[in-house]
């Protein structure tokens, strides 16, 4: 056993945590958990990882649908342009047709906290956020579905000042 490893000993069958036992004998206490652990995220299954997941899985079997989680990747990398990205998200959710699920599930969650949309009703109105739509084939779907949150006017239309847009959230 070199100097850099350890071993865990066990504890009887008590609820005490476990100590890491360096071979010097000093004891230490075991690592924390990983700061996304701890809000409910996968350390292992958020971030570019989720799409690194995806390319692996498609391997060579199809080259656009390669290309497309590629210019996803490209995309969420450069961070410039959030509509962009979530249109890039459902052209390859449009490519995989139901294929690699779980895969593009984790993808999906990653994005719902990767970006944001932000609408107001009018000029002089500040941008109020909202989630990311998940159900949607389109990005302007998504944006109708945002500025459906605000009320019509008398004559049921929305004032013709009412913006959306897509940001990202972190």
């Amino acid at each position: 056993m070199t100097e850099t490893e350890f071993q865990f000993q066990s504890t009887a069958a008590t609820d005490a945590p476990r100590l890491l036992v360096a071979p010097e004998g000093t004891a230490t206490q075991p690592a924390s958990t990983p700061t996304g652990a701890r809000q409910g995220r996968c350390p292992f299954h958020d971030g570019p990882e989720t799409l690194d997941g995806l390319l692996a899985e498609i391997g060579l079997e199809d080259a656009t649908l390669m290309d497309c989680a590629l210019d996803l990747r490209c995309l969420i990398q450069a961070r410039q342009d959030a509509r962009a990205c979530f249109a890039q998200l459902c052209r390859l959710r449009a490519q995989l047709d139901g294929k690699h699920y779980l895969a593009f599930y984790r993808i999906r969650r990653w994005m719902k906290r990767l970006l944001a949309m932000e609408s107001s009703p009018g000029r002089n109105v500040p941008w109020v956020r909202h989630e990311l739509p998940l159900d949607c084939a389109r990005p302007d779907e998504a944006e109708y579905q945002c500025l459906a949150r605000w009320p019509a006017d008398t004559h049921g239309c929305l004032s013709t000042g009412a913006r959306v847009r897509f940001v990202f959230a972190e």
